[in-house]
């Protein structure tokens, strides 16, 4: 906040979502900014046809990626970031917004091509995604609600849920000093 602007991370620390509805939004990008993708330095990270895809996995018709670099954009992500996205729809579920992967041993419940994982809480009622009304089945729904549901979980925990420990750490964890977090 050194500029006196808050920006989202902030905002989702004080308890002020932040991400923009639909009819709010005045999107950054209109969906073709992004196009074509560049290389950046991530596991597999390749680009097909201008688009940003995890190895030899399922990549995202441009369709697809318009929407999920559109949906990112009106929640404030960068062009980077899109890309980024639009790479871990490919590696996540292969792009396919109705994807579901439930396994016991892993404890593994997670939907929609962002394999947003329902075991982690993130859809109660107070969780990062049930708070803004999604559920495991809203999120399949369409390619648009499944990134629009991502990129509500990234404005509150940035990639956490997407790189190693997979988890979200809200921007205020570990503010507490020695004592830690209550």
């Amino acid at each position: 906040v050194a500029d006196g602007v808050a920006d989202t991370q902030t905002l989702a620390a004080l308890g002020i979502w932040s991400g923009f509805s639909t009819a709010q939004s005045n999107p950054v990008s209109n969906g073709d900014d992004w196009w074509p993708a560049s290389i950046q330095a991530e596991p597999n990270f390749r680009v097909s046809n201008g688009i940003p895809v995890f190895g030899n996995h399922r990549f995202c018709t441009r369709e697809n990626a318009d929407i999920i670099a559109r949906e990112f954009a009106k929640d404030g992500a960068d062009v980077a970031t899109q890309h980024y996205f639009i790479y871990i729809a490919s590696r996540e579920g292969g792009c396919d917004h109705r994807a579901v992967n439930q396994n016991a041993v892993t404890r593994d419940d997670s939907h929609c091509t962002f394999q947003l994982n329902a075991l982690s809480g993130m859809f109660e009622p107070n969780g990062q995604l049930g708070r803004r009304g999604w559920n495991v089945d809203s999120v399949k729904a369409s390619m648009s609600n499944c990134a629009d549901a991502a990129s509500d979980l990234w404005v509150f925990c940035a990639r956490g849920p997407w790189t190693p420990p997979y988890s979200c750490a809200p921007p205020w964890a570990g503010d507490l000093g020695p004592e830690g977090d209550a």
